[in-house]
């Protein structure tokens, strides 16, 4: 409901600015190095928001690029943080069905994939054990 409002209140600024130009007709004129421009206040105004729609759009496609490595290192970032919990919860379910073997290979995964021996050392201590190795 605020956000219709605030539309609705910003549409009824930008008409009762549109209309108080068009009551008041002028002319601009810029000399610059030997140009001359002749023009009406709306034309110029309408010119004026396009440069700046332009530059704003240039600005977030520049965000974009420069962007794209950090989104891109921080989603591989997280898709091995995924792999890795997948293979911790994967290796502690092997120590739960007694499964050796797989219990320590899950556990090397999730180790190198973690780098975090506080959540991976309860699986790697139980598959040690497992395999008669602590």
């Amino acid at each position: 409901m605020r956000r219709l409002l605030g539309f609705l209140l910003a549409t009824a600024v930008v008409v009762a600015g549109a209309v108080w130009l068009a009551d008041r007709p002028g002319e601009v004129t810029i000399r610059w190095q030997g140009w001359r421009v002749d023009t009406t206040v709306p034309v110029l105004l309408a010119a004026l928001v396009l440069v700046l729609l332009v530059l704003s759009a240039i600005g977030r496609l520049g965000r974009l690029v420069l962007g794209a490595p950090g989104r891109f290192f921080g989603a591989r970032r997280a898709a091995r943080t995924r792999k890795g919990y997948v293979a911790l919860s994967d290796g502690l379910a092997a120590v739960a069905s007694g499964d050796s073997r797989a219990a320590a290979r899950l556990a090397r995964k999730a180790d190198k994939l973690l780098h975090d021996r506080s959540v991976t050392g309860l699986l790697t201590v139980q598959a040690a054990q497992m395999t008669g190795d602590a």
